[in-house]
C-alpha cells in the first residue's frame, strides 16, 4: 500500500512539473513564432495578397456581368426578330399560331 501510494505522489508531482515546463516551452515558441510572422513581413505581404485579390475578384465580377447582360440583349433580339417574323407569317387570324409551309412536291 505505501509503494502504490508512493506511485501516486510521484506521478503527481510529474505532472504538475511537466504541465508547467510544457506551458513554457509552448508560450517561448508562441512568442518565436509571433516574432518571426512579424519580423519577416509576412502580415503586411498577406494584407497586400489578400486586397490584390480583391481586386481581381471585383474585376472578374464586372466582366461575367458585362458578359451576361451583353448575351442576355443578344438573345432578347434574336427572340424578338424570331417572335416578329412568326407573327408575320401567320395566316391573317389574330391570336393564332402560324402553320409551316408544306414542303413542294414534285
Amino acid at each position: 500500500m505505501k509503494r502504490l501510494m508512493l506511485l501516486g505522489i510521484g506521478a503527481a508531482v510529474g505532472y504538475v512539473l511537466g504541465a508547467r515546463a510544457g506551458r513554457e516551452r509552448y508560450e517561448q515558441m508562441a512568442q518565436a513564432a509571433g516574432k518571426a510572422w512579424q519580423g519577416a513581413g509576412l502580415d503586411k505581404r498577406t494584407r497586400e495578397v489578400s486586397e490584390q485579390a480583391a481586386a481581381t475578384a471585383r474585376q472578374a465580377g464586372e466582366w461575367v456581368a458585362g458578359s451576361a447582360s451583353g448575351a442576355l440583349g443578344t438573345a432578347r433580339d434574336a427572340m424578338a426578330e424570331h417572335t416578329a417574323g412568326a407573327s408575320t407569317a401567320s395566316n391573317g387570324a389574330a391570336g393564332e399560331p402560324s402553320m409551316p409551309e408544306p414542303p413542294p412536291t414534285a
